[in-house]
């Protein structure tokens, strides 16, 4: 039995090959991502070019918890998983600053993947991208870009990384354990 085994384990050892062998299984090079997010920006314009957001949660909701918006309301159940649209309502285009004068179209894009990066959420206003946020699937860290001059800053490679906007830890400023920063410890100053 044990002879089995060995020659199971051989024949599964040769046949694995080396990354020269097979140049498809070799680790692609990192994309700056500065090209990633331009890439994200002419995705997300590609789908709404005027007013309207895109996002990878189903339902709208408002700053009380109550949900706004069921985008995926009128969609048969097995077409889900490839996405849906609505239009916007007053509260929606109040919430995310939409402008006033009509209605917006709301996606549901649940795979919406650009090189390991998960695209979260995206508000366009006036044909520009004006706050993304989006997830590296790989360490699962999320990012905000609050506003077009960000985005742009950002493409032009004015802005690093570590200068974008990570998400806040929900915890962080909990009653029973409130933020320990510095900051929070420093009594204001007067003026």
């Amino acid at each position: 039995m044990s002879r089995w085994i060995l020659l199971l384990i051989a024949l599964l050892c040769s046949t694995q090959g080396t990354a020269k062998e097979y140049p498809h299984r070799e680790k692609p090079t990192d994309t700056p991502l500065f090209e990633t997010v331009t890439k994200m920006q002419t995705a997300i314009l590609a789908i709404e070019s005027r007013n309207g957001i895109i996002g990878d949660h189903r339902a709208v909701i408002g700053e009380s918890g109550k949900v706004l918006l069921d985008i995926c309301a009128n969609t048969d159940p097995e077409h889900i998983e490839y996405g849906c649209s609505t239009l916007s309502t007053l509260s929606v285009d109040w919430e995310y600053g939409l402008p006033k004068y009509g209605q917006h179209n709301i996606y549901y894009k649940p795979d919406l993947i650009i090189d390991d990066y998960k695209i979260l959420e995206a508000v366009i206003i006036d044909s520009k991208v004006h706050s993304l946020h989006f997830l590296d699937t790989a360490t699962f860290r999320m990012f905000l870009i609050s506003s077009h001059k960000e985005l742009k800053d950002f493409i032009n490679n004015k802005t690093t990384l570590s200068d974008l906007k990570r998400d806040a830890d929900p915890l962080g400023n909990d009653v029973i354990y409130p933020d320990k920063s510095k900051k929070s410890q420093e009594p204001p100053e007067q003026n």
